[in-house]
C-alpha cells in the first residue's frame, strides 16, 4: 500500500497505540496502517479527504466481505506519515488525503479533524514523526 502509516510507539496501558474497536462495513478492504474516517454511529471507514474527521489508523488489516464487522483503530502514539507539504515541528496535523497529513492551520473548523501534531520538521512527500493524540 502507498504512505502505509507505521506505528513507532504505541501509548496506552498495554503500549498497544489504546486501540479502540470500531464497527466497519462487511464489503469495506482496509490495509493495515490506514488512516481511518469517523462515522456515525461509531463507524469507520478509509479517509480520503481533508475535511475528514480522523478516528485514527488501521491497527490491523480488514479484508472485505469475510463477515467481519469490527476493526481495531491506533488512536495513541508515535506514527509515521507522509507530508503533504511542508510541515513544521509542533504543528498540528490532519488528513490531506489518502495515508498523508498536512497543517491544520487556521482552517481547521473543529478539533475532531486535528490527527496530532509533528515532532520533527518533515519535508514534503516526506517521511517524519507525529504524535498521534485522538
Amino acid at each position: 500500500m502507498a504512505n502505509e502509516i507505521t506505528l513507532a510507539e504505541g501509548y496506552g496501558p498495554n503500549r498497544d497505540g489504546e486501540q479502540r474497536n470500531y464497527t466497519i462495513a462487511t464489503g469495506t478492504a482496509v490495509s493495515k496502517g490506514t488512516l481511518l474516517a469517523l462515522g456515525t454511529p461509531a463507524t469507520v471507514t478509509a479517509a480520503l479527504s481533508s475535511s475528514t474527521f480522523c478516528a485514527g489508523v488501521a491497527a490491523e488489516e480488514h479484508p472485505a466481505n469475510l463477515g467481519v464487522t469490527h476493526i481495531a483503530v491506533w488512536t495513541q502514539g508515535i506514527i509515521n506519515v507522509v507530508a503533504s507539504g511542508a510541515i513544521p515541528c509542533g504543528e498540528s496535523v490532519r488528513v490531506a488525503e489518502t495515508n498523508m497529513v498536512r497543517v491544520c492551520g487556521n482552517n481547521a473548523a473543529s478539533g475532531a479533524m486535528v490527527l496530532g501534531y509533528a515532532l520533527q520538521d518533515i519535508a514534503d512527500l516526506a517521511t517524519g514523526e507525529v504524535r498521534l493524540n485522538l
